[in-house]
């Protein structure tokens, strides 16, 4: 059957909107199964952040509370320091006394250490690492 021209490009204009429209479809399949998979990552992804969250806390609280422990370990350490300034200065003054009043003390070498606190964190655990004031003489008596 033959068609007058203008039939004709009407009804290549209608081919070429059903090959556009099918096309199109096409597009649009492709675009909602993008879209599935999007929202599918985003949920995911949502229900990922609450654990963080909670683990955040807790690294903020055991931060806090590390932070806590070290005030208190410099506290403690400013007082052992002091304490050890008054022992050493007792020692001294006794020493300088009883070498005026020709007495002996039978104490002839104190050694003295200081005490130290540290306090690491690595990967997340608190290690704390303590020594003592030590001190003895030369009768190898000590104390701490």
């Amino acid at each position: 059957m033959e068609y007058c021209d203008s039939c004709r490009a009407v009804l290549n204009e209608r081919y070429l909107l059903e090959d556009q429209l099918t096309r199109l479809q096409n597009e649009l399949e492709i675009v909602e199964t993008q879209l599935k998979l999007l929202r599918e990552e985003n949920e995911l992804l949502k229900s990922n952040i609450k654990v963080p969250n909670k683990q955040r806390r807790k690294n903020n609280r055991t931060k806090a509370e590390f932070e806590q422990c070290q005030k208190e370990i410099e506290k403690l350490q400013m007082i052992i320091q002091h304490k050890d300034m008054i022992i050493q200065s007792q020692l001294n003054y006794r020493y300088r006394h009883s070498e005026e009043e020709g007495e002996s003390l039978n104490i002839k070498n104190v050694y003295m250490s200081y005490t130290n606190f540290n306090v690491r964190e690595f990967y997340g655990v608190q290690h704390v690492e303590f020594n003592f004031l030590i001190q003895f003489n030369s009768y190898n008596e000590f104390q701490l």
